[in-house]
């Protein structure tokens, strides 16, 4: 996998894809970060801005003591988002996937057209379902589907019978990544 960038909050990742042209694979990472333990917030007095300034400066003094970030915070794992379209089922698709919170793939086909998407190197909705169980991930939405359908009702059927928690997405919809425990 390759890292184009890297902040303090986020990475982004990508790796070649299978198809009949050059085609990227994307892996949007939000970085570990420290998650506030309300009780413990609470027993040391911390409320309001301290909250706000004992993130920013990772210290505060109250009542004559310092209390650092990491008294009061626990590690908190970063949401994951992977966008994959133009492939053919491939390794590097579930590698971009795994553990993501929302996968967002190609469903080009159904499994009734499978000699197409093999033809000219897409995935069914069940293959983006089977790379989605193979990587871990908690939510799917499937996009980019072949003309060829009026709906992509069919889509979600397909895939649902593989992944539970599978959404469909046209052009210009909006999905809120669902956040994870503790986050």
């Amino acid at each position: 996998m390759l890292e184009l960038r890297r902040t303090s909050r986020y990475a982004l990742q990508c790796m070649h894809l299978r198809h009949s042209v050059p085609t990227v694979g994307f892996r949007l990472e939000e970085l570990e970060h420290p998650r506030f333990l309300p009780e413990k917030l609470a027993a040391l007095g911390i409320h309001g801005p301290m909250v706000g300034e004992l993130r920013r400066n990772g210290s505060l003094n109250i009542s004559g003591r310092t209390v650092r970030l990491d008294e009061v915070t626990e590690p908190c794992r970063g949401n994951v988002f992977a966008f994959i379209m133009d492939t053919s089922p491939c390794a590097e698709a579930i590698a971009l996937s795994r553990d993501a919170d929302l996968v967002l793939m190609e469903a080009t086909y159904i499994s009734e057209h499978k000699d197409l998407a093999d033809s000219y190197q897409h995935c069914t909705a069940a293959d983006a379902a089977k790379t989605a169980q193979a990587a871990g991930a908690r939510r799917l939405a499937l996009g980019h589907f072949s003309q060829r359908y009026p709906d992509a009702d069919q889509h979600l059927r397909e895939a649902k019978e593989i992944f539970p928690d599978v959404v469909v997405l046209n052009d210009l919809d909006r999905l809120e990544i669902p956040r994870n425990e503790g986050a």
